[in-house]
């Protein structure tokens, strides 16, 4: 049979990997001369939290940044982000002055009782007294009743801590959604708001007439 023929001197021929294996080995290699490994990473982080700390601690107090209060009113919300992964919900408290649009006080926390207490407890005694306004949230329960009120955003009471969420969300890196930016650490949150609620005070201050 004529194709019987036609195969009768085939050989298979062994492939030659050397090629490919002589790659593999020198990309193992220079990976593994690469100075990128895990303590060159672990030193940049430590730095930089380092240089931090340095700075928060530089900084004044929070509250020589608020301008003295008035009979003013005062509006209270918390805004939503998470640490190292989604599943760990936190939630930052502020506290916001509707004449000055100064930030009257901030706290990283939960969203319990506690938390709304620990926010109020770090509020200028001479803004105590004055009005404030918030949703529906439980937590507010345990602020005054004589001054406090829980309303829905139709009443547009709550509008410039809502636009003030807007600005964060642009601003500060850590809290913008969707994107790479996220933090790691609660104390770094901490810091990096602190930082950014100290100069937003100091510039809506200056702009006030």
């Amino acid at each position: 049979m004529p194709r019987l023929r036609c195969y009768q001197n085939f050989r298979p021929q062994a492939c030659d990997n050397s090629r490919s294996s002589r790659s593999s080995r020198t990309f193992q290699q220079r990976a593994f001369k690469l100075p990128r490994h895990r303590a060159y990473f672990q030193g940049k982080s430590c730095n930089g939290i380092q240089s931090s700390k340095k700075k928060a601690i530089e900084l004044p107090n929070f509250k020589t940044t608020i301008l003295p209060a008035r009979e003013d009113d005062m509006e209270v919300d918390e805004l939503f982000t998470f640490v190292q992964m989604k599943i760990r919900h936190i939630r930052i408290w502020i506290v916001q002055c509707r004449r000055t649009r100064q930030i009257l006080s901030f706290f990283i926390g939960d969203g319990s009782i506690k938390s709304c207490k620990a926010l109020w407890r770090k509020l200028p005694y001479s803004y105590m007294r004055c009005v404030s306004f918030s949703d529906f949230w439980r937590a507010y329960g345990c602020l005054p009743e004589k001054t406090h009120s829980s309303v829905g955003k139709e009443a547009g009471q709550t509008n410039h801590i809502e636009r003030l969420n807007n600005t964060l969300r642009q601003r500060v890196s850590r809290l913008v959604r969707k994107t790479l930016s996220f933090t790691k650490r609660e104390y770094m949150l901490n810091v990096h708001f602190k930082y950014f609620a100290f100069f937003y005070n100091q510039e809506t201050a200056s702009t006030h007439f």
